[in-house]
Order: C-alpha cells, then structure tokens, then sequence
C-alpha cells in the first residue's frame, strides 16, 4: 500500500490510499 511510510497507521489507510488520512 501507499502507507509503507506510517507504519502503524498503515492498516487503517490501507484503504483510503492515503499515509496521512489516520
């Protein structure tokens, strides 16, 4: 996924495609 770069957040983001939507 796009989220490689928050790590934990990284699950929730997963889905929107955005790293910094959590």
């Amino acid at each position: 996924p796009t989220s490689v770069c928050n790590g934990p957040v990284q699950l929730t983001t997963v889905t929107s495609g955005s790293d910094k939507t959590a």
